[in-house]
């Protein structure tokens, strides 16, 4: 007789929960069970292998077409489950499956629970892997504003190298990574925030410098062509002039001397 489907759910979901490979691969091969089910709890068997950080359950769950973006009931989803697991090869296995590097649930985005843990390594690559450095979640907060709050400082400083903007405000609450800092007082955030803030408001200055000399440049240079341009016109209706008045002169000569009956000399 075979098992009602929600207890072979519940089977696929504990063989990943406790890493029993011979159990997940027995179930995989007797078929017949789909690989994005949830159990009764709503836990995915892709998002149990993550959490347990076990790649090799990972890897063969996606190798039998487990969707690496498909949450949990939770709102968890398994690159998630994998950042919090803190193993490297689940999360590029993951990574390199297709995962959506700025998924969203409640539980946040990669790169918020990434640093939530001050997992540099792992801000890196995703941010190296196109991951949206300043990406503001439903709730409005970004990865900097997350990393300032846990005051994971490693985290903001690997944010900001990779072009986090301190200065972002809040959609909800209007505040920045700055205020958070300062509010929480985090002296050692706050400065790092701080410092980037005055470095961007200075090279922001330098290039509208840089801007408005570029185009006081090009004005100059316009105004000399056109200048130049001009000369040229005036040249040449000077020498149209000349060549009209020479002419005139000419006819003018030529028939005096026909009424004074001179020939003119060849």
């Amino acid at each position: 007789m075979s098992k009602p489907k929600n207890s072979r759910h519940d089977e696929i979901v504990e063989a990943c929960r406790a890493n029993d490979e011979t159990a997940l691969g027995a179930i995989l091969t007797i078929g017949g069970i789909d690989i994005n089910c949830k159990n009764s709890l709503g836990l995915t068997p892709l998002v149990a292998a993550a959490e347990g950080g076990n790649v090799e359950l990972v890897r063969l769950l996606l190798q039998n077409k487990a969707d690496p973006n498909f949450p949990s009931t939770s709102g968890n989803y398994p690159l998630r489950a994998a950042i919090t697991s803190g193993d490297g090869e689940c999360i590029m296995a993951l990574v390199d499956a297709g995962a959506d590097l700025d998924m969203e649930t409640a539980r946040g985005t990669p790169l918020t629970s990434a640093a939530s843990l001050g997992d540099v390594s792992t801000i890196t690559m995703l941010v190296d892997r196109g991951a949206k450095v300043d990406f503001e979640t439903r709730g409005g907060v970004t990865p900097l504003m997350v990393a300032t709050r846990e005051d994971q400082r490693e985290a903001v400083r690997c944010l900001l190298q990779h072009g986090a903007d301190p200065g972002v405000a809040s959609k909800d609450t209007g505040k920045s990574a700055c205020d958070i800092a300062e509010e929480l007082g985090l002296q050692e955030v706050y400065s790092l925030l701080m410092q980037k803030s005055i470095v961007s408001a200075a090279s922001s200055a330098l290039q509208d410098s840089d801007t408005r000399q570029q185009a006081a440049k090009r004005d100059r240079e316009a105004a000399a062509v056109a200048a130049r341009q001009g000369l040229a016109q005036e040249a040449a209706v000077a020498r149209e002039e000349n060549a009209a008045r020479i002419s005139s002169i000419k006819a003018e000569s030529a028939e005096l001397l026909a009424r004074l009956g001179i020939s003119k000399s060849k």
